[in-house]
């Protein structure tokens, strides 16, 4: 076995890969130097179910840095120590397990979380969710372990007695100059018995446009203001639905998809000018009649 590390994380090449083998891979895979998170990944183990058929019992393994964000949904009700990206060219049915092992420093964990409340999700490309794996902790070794089945991108994430929860969000303007800043307001609530802190993301139209980590005490509930760059599109903290935001250059102005306002305004103009004149001219008619009369 042969082991490439980078910046970005590392990759392994395994050779002579044989049906039934236990593949240990050494990872010791941190975030890059003096950036978050504090999350070290200790070892990879896959159990293969055949030679994997690449290039004859050869294959690689790639794993990524940890890093904060990920281009994917947001871990439900879970504050995220960090993502971690798996890549192989091994074919699905040649890994019937794969378990990984990592440490996450007291320090990295929210306010109020404990080793307990660690927790790892696996992605599932089908359906787009992610999966809770569950991570078994050994306080002697002071790592993790967590089976995941397949190679796929993980989640690291707490969960607690406490937690945030989002319950409603509004307050948007009805109009902002594009590229400023604009902020949007959530009520946010813990109504369980102990520290919570999760990073509320606001999205514009699915897309994460910005975060902030929130901390609440045992039952406390509150509203908070969440700043992000304006843009037109429908906006959500957490995917609860805080309404469509209006931004352009300027006030008033429209955009390609949508009829100016004197358009829209043509018909019932003409129409009630018509009207007016039939009325003008009905009363001359009575009037000539008067003096006709």
């Amino acid at each position: 076995m042969s082991r490439k590390r980078t910046d970005f994380g590392l990759t392994a090449t395994v050779r002579n890969a044989v049906a039934g083998a236990l593949v240990r891979i050494r990872l010791n895979v941190t975030a890059p130097s003096g950036t978050d998170p504090a999350l070290r990944l200790r070892a990879l183990t896959l159990s293969l179910s055949d030679d994997g058929r690449a290039g004859g019992g050869v294959f690689n393994v790639s794993v990524a840095s940890p890093a904060r964000k990920a281009d994917r949904p947001a871990v439900p009700q879970s504050d995220v120590v960090g993502y971690v990206n798996i890549t192989s060219d091994l074919t699905e049915s040649a890994v019937s397990d794969a378990t990984i092992e990592f440490a996450v420093p007291t320090e990295a964990l929210p306010e109020g979380s404990g080793p307990e409340s660690v927790r790892l999700y696996r992605f599932d490309a089908p359906t787009g969710e992610w999966v809770p794996a569950g991570a078994t902790y050994d306080a002697d070794r002071g790592t993790y372990q967590a089976s995941i089945g397949t190679l796929s991108p993980l989640a690291i994430v707490t969960t607690g007695a406490g937690s945030v929860e989002v319950l409603t969000a509004g307050g948007l303007p009805d109009w902002t100059r594009r590229g400023t800043t604009t902020s949007v307001t959530a009520e946010v609530a813990n109504p369980g018995e102990a520290n919570a802190s999760r990073v509320l993301t606001v999205a514009v139209d699915g897309d994460p446009v910005a975060e902030q980590r929130v901390t609440l005490g045992p039952g406390e509930r509150t509203n908070v203001s969440l700043e992000f760059e304006a843009r037109t599109g429908t906006v959500t903290v957490e995917g609860v639905e805080a309404g469509e935001l209006q931004s352009s250059d300027e006030y008033g102005e429209t955009t390609a998809d949508t009829p100016a306002d004197t358009e829209q305004g043509d018909f019932p103009i003409t129409l009630g000018l018509l009207f007016l004149a039939v009325v003008g001219i009905l009363a001359g008619v009575v009037s000539v009649y008067r003096v006709m009369t």
